[in-house]
């Protein structure tokens, strides 16, 4: 899981770029405002941004049993792989292209973002027609 071993050496000026541990594709994620400013209260001397109580990295499976533990309290059923869905769709909804959402999410196909953009296309697509005729 790539999320547990993001930090500030994975930034490049305004963009966040590693390499995809399953596929080994180099993803180039835009530091937005919102991102910059969750980075901003990481100690500059973290060796990751996500930390546990103890303040070291999580392993891929710790961090995901504590956001399922995190999901099932809150009423959902989710799992942390549910995040990269909710990625792409964001991205989607603000306007991004297929191909810009598959080189911030690493994908190596587009019809690996279509599948998770679908419904978000559909409905930019077809709100500029609101009000015509």
């Amino acid at each position: 899981m790539d999320l547990v071993d993001l930090n500030r050496k994975n930034m490049k000026g305004d963009l966040l770029v590693y390499q995809r541990q399953k596929s080994k594709v180099t993803a180039t994620v835009a530091l937005t405002a919102e991102l910059r400013s969750v980075i901003d209260r990481t100690p500059d001397i973290a060796p990751a941004f996500i930390l546990t109580s103890r303040g070291k990295p999580y392993t891929p499976e710790s961090l995901g049993n504590l956001f399922g533990d995190a999901a099932r309290a809150a009423g959902m059923n989710a799992r942390l792989h549910g995040l990269r869905k909710a990625f792409c769709i964001y991205w989607s909804e603000t306007g991004a292209t297929t191909h810009q959402i598959a080189a911030m999410a690493g994908h190596m196909s587009l019809s690996e973002v279509e599948r998770y953009t679908r419904a978000a296309d559909r409905e930019r697509i077809v709100k500029p027609l609101v009000g015509v005729a």
